[in-house]
Formats: structure tokens, sequence, C-alpha cells
């Protein structure tokens, strides 16, 4: 049986990979076409983030990454919401993290808003880190 919204899924996982190049390369007009007014984001420091907080955050320059590789795992559509789950894979240029290899699982809900989706809410964990020195560093130490 065919499924009625691979069309919509085949259009998130395409946001999906369009959104982390997007913040890879710091392109704030990207990111402000695909992220929902409303967003929310639960991130890796257990802290709640808006758009406009995140958007100040790029502004400053205080998220920079050498590398951002996204792996959609299942995206799910209802409707005019759907959900996407996978794994991202980022190097950061700044902060604690400056340099090493983080590995994170997240979850996205996007919307339909006056026809075009937008990135509502994120989820996203730390699963681990790998270090300059090439060890590995578990979530929490």
């Amino acid at each position: 049986m065919e499924n009625p919204d691979r069309p919509a899924e085949a259009e998130i996982e395409r946001l999906e990979r369009e959104e982390a190049a997007a913040t890879q390369r710091n392109d704030l007009e990207a990111i402000e076409r695909l992220w929902s007014d409303k967003l929310i984001v639960s991130g890796t420091a257990n802290l709640l983030f808006s758009k406009s907080q995140l958007l100040a955050f790029f502004r400053a320059g205080l998220i920079r990454l050498k590398s951002f590789e996204r792996r959609v795992t299942k995206v799910v559509v209802n409707a005019d919401t759907a959900v996407a789950t996978g794994s991202d894979t980022v190097v950061p240029l700044i902060g604690p993290d400056q340099g090493k290899t983080v590995f994170c699982i997240y979850m996205n809900c996007w919307n339909r808003e006056n026809g075009a989706w937008r990135m509502l809410a994120r989820q996203v964990t730390v699963v681990g880190k790998l270090r300059l020195d090439g060890t590995f560093e578990p979530p929490g130490s």
C-alpha cells in the first residue's frame, strides 16, 4: 500500500538537511525562514531557548560550527504536524567543546504555517564526545 504522507515526509527530510547546513554556515536568513517564531529548543545544557535567543547567540558569534552532519532516522507526518528523529554530529569552533566531535540524538517537530513547514520545537541530547586526543568522553563527564 502506498504511503500518502511520503511526499511530506520527503519534504521534511530535505528541510532537516537544509536546516543543519544553514546552522553550520551561520546562514541567519535561511534559519529565520526555517524556524517558527514560536520555536522552543531544549538544548544540551538542559535549558530552554526561544528563536530570538538563539538568533542572538548566532549574531554574537556564540554558536559557530566547523562541521554539522545530520542523519534523519524517521519522519512521521500527521496533517500539519511532522516529527523527525535522528542523530547529529557536530564539531564546535568555540566554547568548552571546541574541536571535539560531539554526538547527539534529536527530535525536531515541524508545523505547517501558512503553507510552509517551520521548525516549531527541538530537543537534543549529547550521547558522547570524542576528545582531540581521540579518546571518548561519555556524557556528563
